[in-house]
């Protein structure tokens, strides 16, 4: 549904490079699956062991030359999927939920406009949607206010080069 606001918004979806691929080949699951868009989902379940594994290799995305922007759903109850044992300590949950913020911010520390949207409004979420509005990087309640608002950014830079 996305790709589909996307298209009738005027924004096409980028034909990522073969460096591109290759970095998140490295998060796929056993079999192919589609480039763009990503289903970062399924990259999750099959990598449960290292979640911040596939956050980290996102990267790629806006480093890529043929991206303009970024839009992205925020994983609902990602902290839901941590391993759930004597070992793994409200210590290391904040941890990790802190390895997660700080990889979607170097995403978009690229400079080039990046949006998320949330799934959920579950309050387990507001923590983190705090850290991350507050270090400017915008969450809205759903894609398809997230692809407007960056097909308005689009049009706008369009509108200023002419």
């Amino acid at each position: 549904m996305a790709t589909d606001t996307c298209n009738m918004n005027g924004l096409a979806m980028a034909q990522l490079g073969e460096h591109t691929h290759r970095s998140l080949k490295k998060i796929f699951p056993p079999w192919e699956i589609p480039l763009n868009p990503l289903d970062c989902g399924v990259c999750l379940q099959v990598a449960l062991s290292d979640i911040l594994k596939v956050f980290n290799a996102l990267i790629a995305i806006p480093e890529d030359e043929n991206v303009d922007c970024i839009v992205m759903q925020m994983p609902t109850n990602i902290f839901k999927l941590a391993p759930k044992n004597e070992y793994f300590s409200p210590k290391a949950s904040d941890s990790l939920k802190e390895q997660f913020a700080q990889a979607l911010l170097n995403m978009k520390s690229v400079g080039k406009p990046f949006a998320l949207w949330r799934t959920s409004m579950d309050r387990n979420e507001d923590e983190l949607v705090e850290r991350l509005e507050s270090n400017c990087l915008p969450i809205f309640p759903s894609s398809e206010r997230a692809i407007k608002v960056l097909s308005s950014l689009y049009k706008y830079k369009t509108f200023r080069m002419r």
